[in-house]
């Protein structure tokens, strides 16, 4: 399904038009929306925008392993229009494959497997003109590969997913 949200236009042909971000919200949270086109002005802020329709996905996201759907904005609104923009690249780093829940029972499987895993999360990194918070994850070699690895990422879904991946390759060279 692909949803069209305004409060003026009509939806294309084969959308489905709603008017508030709670209607919009309420199809995406059936699983069935593929596509999403949001407009930011939708007439009363104190009922929503289509900004807060992209908080609501971030937040599923990050904490539901939800699956966003494709997202356009159609908004006229300049200044909204780039907020909403970065909302979305912020979705797309959070939907890189590794989900925060997926994230901890991965690094609890390397700990199962022998391996010391470290997890330091920083509010701020040495030496940074602008402080900003930073991820450290260290895991240790196990009984059979005694080697460290290490990674470093201002994204912690990033960092985590840079550590399975050197685990997964780790995993396949002792097989």
């Amino acid at each position: 399904m692909n949803v069209y949200l305004d409060d003026i236009r009509n939806a294309p042909d084969g959308w489905v038009c709603v008017r508030w971000p709670s209607e919009a919200i309420a199809l995406l949270k059936t699983g069935l929306v593929k596509k999403i086109s949001l407009d930011h002005d939708l007439g009363d802020d104190a009922i929503g925008t289509g900004y807060d329709v992209l908080l609501w996905i971030e937040e599923a996201v990050a904490t539901n392993n939800f699956s966003p759907p494709e997202i356009v904005i159609h908004s006229a609104n300049i200044s909204a229009r780039h907020k909403m923009e970065l909302a979305i690249d912020n979705i797309k780093k959070l939907n890189n494959g590794v989900h925060m829940r997926d994230a901890i029972c991965i690094l609890e499987e390397m700990s199962r497997n022998g391996f010391s895993v470290i997890v330091k999360i920083d509010g701020e990194r040495w030496g940074d003109e602008h402080p900003k918070p930073y991820t450290v994850i260290i895991f240790g070699g196990n009984m059979v590969n005694n080697q460290s690895h290490r990674f470093d990422s201002d994204n912690f879904l990033d960092a985590v997913a840079a550590a399975v991946d050197c685990y997964k390759k780790q995993n396949q060279q002792l097989e």
